[in-house]
């Protein structure tokens, strides 16, 4: 994982050239693998939006460019699901804070 190794932010995503683009995508994607099945949880959405990730880094002068990124992942905030729903829900499996798929693996 050479290249993804490298990547400290968006700047470093910039300087690669167009043909180490998708070798930093499969380093992405196996990043993700590798955590995932240490921690579990869901990963289709993450191994989705790979190539789409990178290319946004590579494109956009982030952090002077806004992407608002919506995961559409928002159940509890539905306005058809009844607003008690809240007070139901399942604790959390993980800690809040980085999300399992970018932290080292133990």
């Amino acid at each position: 994982m050479a290249l993804l190794e490298s990547i400290r932010g968006p700047e470093d995503v910039r300087r690669l050239t167009r043909d180490q683009l998708p070798l930093l995508a499969d380093e992405v994607r196996q990043r993700l693998i590798d955590v995932v099945s240490q921690t579990g949880g869901h990963i289709g959405a993450g191994l989705g939006v790979v190539e789409l990730t990178v290319a946004l880094c590579y494109c956009f002068e982030s952090p002077a460019d806004k992407v608002v990124w919506d995961v559409g992942r928002l159940p509890l905030e539905d306005p058809h699901r009844p607003r008690r729903a809240a007070a139901h829900a399942a604790p959390a499996r993980r800690p809040v804070g980085i999300p399992a798929a970018l932290r080292e693996p133990a």
